[in-house]
């Protein structure tokens, strides 16, 4: 029995796509000087090879939305955050609009999520848990987003802990490394007794 590798074509088609800072339109006419850049911009079933080529997400190319942005404030950006990108991201049909703020003084509040419901935004729940933590649940990536203590979070509601993350997976490499140092010194010196 012999395997057949698939094209690259169908290998990259219908995939998922997680990307930040490059814009997203409607359609391919759209005057990309007015295209808007999220921080952070998650969609499923989309071709990320054609992305990469449009150099950005077409929203007509794609066939859907994005079913998930965030916006992280800046002093430059807050007030667009919730205004005009709100309402553009509303009419372009991503799914959920989410805005995170450290401190709360740029968007108005420090976590903030929306959901497309019949076409119309309407705000997602945020809850305030013990220590001053936010949280909010995201259906459509299947995760709690907090705020804690200045940092934003994603939580699994299956685990409760938060998930994995490039920073949080090199302290843990880096703990394990040193751990197997001492333990390979204290080794060392049980042999030389």
């Amino acid at each position: 029995m012999s395997w057949i590798s698939p094209s690259k074509a169908m290998r990259s088609s219908f995939s998922l796509l997680v990307e930040a800072d490059r814009w997203i339109a409607p359609d391919t006419a759209f005057d990309k000087r007015r295209a808007r850049y999220p921080d952070l911009l998650v969609a499923f079933g989309v071709d990320p090879e054609l992305y990469r080529a449009s150099n950005g997400y077409i929203v007509e190319e794609q066939g859907k939305a994005p079913d998930f942005v965030l916006e992280v404030a800046s002093e430059s950006t807050g007030e667009n955050d919730v205004g005009d990108k709100r309402d553009y991201y509303e009419s372009l049909g991503i799914l959920e609009y989410w805005r995170f703020d450290e401190t709360g003084e740029h968007h108005g509040t420090k976590l903030a999520g929306d959901r497309l419901v019949e076409d119309r935004y309407e705000p997602i729940e945020i809850a305030e848990l013990p220590d001053g933590v936010l949280q909010g649940y995201s259906q459509a990536l299947g995760l709690y987003l907090r705020w804690v203590e200045g940092d934003l979070v994603f939580y699994d509601p299956a685990t409760g802990e938060p998930i994995a993350t490039l920073e949080s997976e090199r302290s843990r490499a880096d703990t394990a490394e040193a751990r197997n140092r001492e333990l390979a010194e204290e080794l060392r010196r049980l042999r030389e007794n």
